[in-house]
């Protein structure tokens, strides 16, 4: 019976090949509604892996934590995909207590050490982008421009195309705090009447009411939510 064994053994394919670790999983997920992850079905309390592909859809919410990277929520209609230290922000809202978000050719992160808890909302809706700070101060970074500061209860919106009319860096109701224009972004306080204000100078189209609607959305107010 041992010589069998042996024999057997000896039949069993050897690969010579390196092991191959699988990539350590960045994140737990828990979904509602339609959640897709590399354009299969997510079921909520997955695990995520760095150059994952996450995507919403109209009835779709996922909130992602890990204990080393902090927790993100990817709202309806969104793509995003995962990277080790930053989210690439493909399409859609996002709100962030810490990790990094790329949007575009900028990266939106937290200003340093907060003194709170940070959290904040990065939209990209068509186009039309937004960048909100609701606990602690966001900073907006880009190779080769100075970074454009987001004061906690502020939000920033690009200057210029494609909202760029002659009224577009004045204060909206006299809440608006005009700053970073030299960097395209320009930045105004985080309340509705403020809000109202600058969709009507931006001549916001719904695209925009969409933007401005999520990210001060109740989810948004709060990471506890």
């Amino acid at each position: 019976m041992r010589l069998l064994a042996v024999w057997m053994a000896s039949l069993l394919p050897v690969s010579t090949a390196p092991l191959v670790a699988l990539p350590p999983a960045v994140r737990q997920v828990s979904t509602a509604g339609t959640v897709w992850i590399n354009a299969a079905a997510l079921p909520s309390g997955s695990s995520l892996y760095n150059g994952d592909t996450l995507a919403t859809a109209a009835d779709g919410f996922a909130m992602i934590t890990g204990a080393a990277q902090g927790r993100f929520e990817v709202r309806q209609d969104s793509l995003v995909s995962i990277g080790q230290q930053e989210i690439a922000l493909k399409g859609g809202v996002v709100g962030s207590d810490g990790l990094a978000v790329r949007l575009g050719a900028d990266l939106v992160r937290p200003a340093g050490k907060a003194e709170t808890q940070p959290w904040f909302v990065v939209a990209d809706r068509g186009g039309r982008k937004l960048v909100a700070a609701y606990a602690g101060n966001v900073v907006i970074a880009r190779d080769g421009a100075e970074p454009v500061l987001v004061p906690q209860g502020s939000f920033a919106v690009p200057t210029g195309p494609p909202a760029d009319n002659e009224d577009s860096g004045r204060q909206a109701g006299g809440s608006s705090v005009p700053s970073g224009a030299d960097s395209g972004w320009t930045i105004f306080s985080l309340s509705s009447a403020a809000s109202v204000a600058l969709i009507a100078a931006l001549g916001a189209t719904a695209a925009v009411a969409t933007i401005v609607g999520y990210a001060l959305g109740e989810r948004s107010v709060s990471p506890s939510n």
